[in-house]
This record gives C-alpha cells, sequence and structure tokens, in this order.
C-alpha cells in the first residue's frame, strides 16, 4: 500500500485484485475481520470470503507480498456505461454508445440490445 487506509468496521475498501470488501468485525487480536466480494463468479464458487487483515490492511495468510486481497484504499463506486450491442453477418459482434452507428456496421435489427457495463469489468 502507498498510503496507509485507516480500517473501520462498517466500511467499504478495494483490495488489489480490485474486488470490493468491507469490514465486519475486529477480532480478539486486533485483526479486522473483512468479507470480500469477488468481482465475478469465475473467482470461486462462494459469494464472498471472510479473511482477516493487519491494521495496515495487509492480509493475514497472504502468500506472497502484493496479495490479491491486500486493502489498498477505500472502495469508490465504478462508474457505469449504458452500450448497445449487436451481431453483424457471421454473428461479428459490434458495441458503441450509440445505437445508429451500429446499423453502420452491418449488425441487424433483430440483435441489437442495449446493456449496461461497469468500468473495469471486462478487463481481465
Amino acid at each position: 500500500m502507498t498510503e496507509q487506509v485507516k480500517l473501520e468496521v462498517g466500511k467499504q475498501y478495494k483490495t488489489r485484485g480490485g474486488w470490493r470488501c468491507v469490514v465486519v468485525d475486529v477480532d480478539e487480536f486486533d485483526n479486522f475481520v473483512v468479507w470480500h466480494k469477488p468481482k465475478n463468479k469465475l473467482h470461486g464458487v462462494f459469494d464472498s470470503i471472510e479473511q482477516e487483515h493487519q491494521k495496515n490492511g495487509k492480509a493475514i495468510g497472504g502468500l506472497v507480498s502484493g496479495c490479491d486481497r491486500d486493502i489498498i484504499s477505500e472502495w469508490v463506486e465504478p462508474k457505469t456505461y449504458e452500450v448497445w450491442v449487436g451481431l453483424g453477418e457471421h454473428g461479428c459482434p459490434y458495441a458503441s454508445t450509440d445505437r445508429d452507428t451500429l446499423h453502420s456496421y452491418g449488425a441487424r435489427k433483430i440483435a441489437i440490445k442495449k446493456i449496461t457495463i461497469t468500468e473495469g469489468e471486462f478487463d481481465e
């Protein structure tokens, strides 16, 4: 962590791996009990993972320095965008913030849909 984050029960934070987590308790050893919310189900079969953290945000039991579960900052809601997606000839996918642009790409009207994506959702 470049700047130390002050952990508080009930607050949400971001981990090095990009997960949202919340501090739910402080145990008898003054370690912070944190619930991690994976970015997607590909990280595991569980909706959330419990882990203890030191006061500096370092995950206890992390195998290496720079563990994906280390807390690096307070959580900031990511931006969301509305995007039109469609299929062109031969099943080629297209995306644009403007529906009419999809038609110019050759996307068919029957296969056009508006979706909302979150910033960083497709970074992996």
